[in-house]
């Protein structure tokens, strides 16, 4: 028994091509060739797929997690797909006393982000004399503030460049530690729901 080709089974599942010929492809099918039934199905699913396609909207989160984890190392892609949230707390914006002042230069910096529902709190300490930077935060759910944020991953950035990357623990705590430079940012990736990015602050000390 003679077979008729993918191409045809494609054109009659839009409705496409000679109407005496969709009429012989009917009575084939009818003949019970198992082969082209198959073949029938199959593209006929397709077309009803893209037939509702228009209508489907995908949710953000889901179109930038596809897109993240595609996204070369290499490209600036990293930020266009990410949030910024918002600064609520910076150390340096709250100077210390006078005594606390006097002890030294300012190697430690506090920052606090916020996106609702989520809490950023990252803090950064220089070591000059090893040139080295700690870089330790942790990402709470405010609506659940005792549980932390699930699976979330993190990556440090110099530019374009990755340092390192991390999941955060059962708290949504995590750290890292590298050579002490400028342009460091962080790329945080919420269970595929929230990708936010930060540039990190300076601290004293950092070249």
């Amino acid at each position: 028994m003679s077979h008729f080709p993918s191409r045809d089974w494609v054109d009659l599942a839009h409705g496409l091509g000679v109407l005496e010929q969709q009429d012989q492809m009917q009575r084939h099918l009818e003949d019970g060739c198992e082969t082209c039934h198959k073949d029938s199905e199959f593209w006929g699913g397709i077309a009803d797929c893209l037939s509702r396609e228009p209508g489907l909207e995908v949710p953000e989160p889901a179109i930038r997690l596809v897109e993240a984890a595609f996204t070369s190392e290499k490209i600036p892609g990293w930020f266009a797909l990410a949030e910024v949230p918002r600064v609520l707390f910076d150390s340096w914006m709250h100077p210390p006393a006078v005594a606390a002042r006097a002890a030294g230069p300012r190697s430690a910096r506090q920052v606090i982000y916020e996106a609702e529902p989520f809490v950023i709190d990252i803090r950064m300490e220089s070591d000059p004399s090893r040139q080295h930077v700690l870089v330790t935060g942790q990402v709470l759910n405010s609506n659940s503030p005792d549980t932390g944020a699930e699976q979330v991953e993190v990556v440090l950035l110099r530019g374009e460049d990755v340092v390192a990357r991390t999941s955060a623990n059962a708290a949504g705590e995590f750290d890292f530690g590298c050579e002490t430079r400028q342009e460091l940012r962080l790329f945080i990736n919420i269970r595929g729901q929230r990708a936010f990015g930060i540039v990190l602050p300076e601290v004293e000390g950092q070249a």
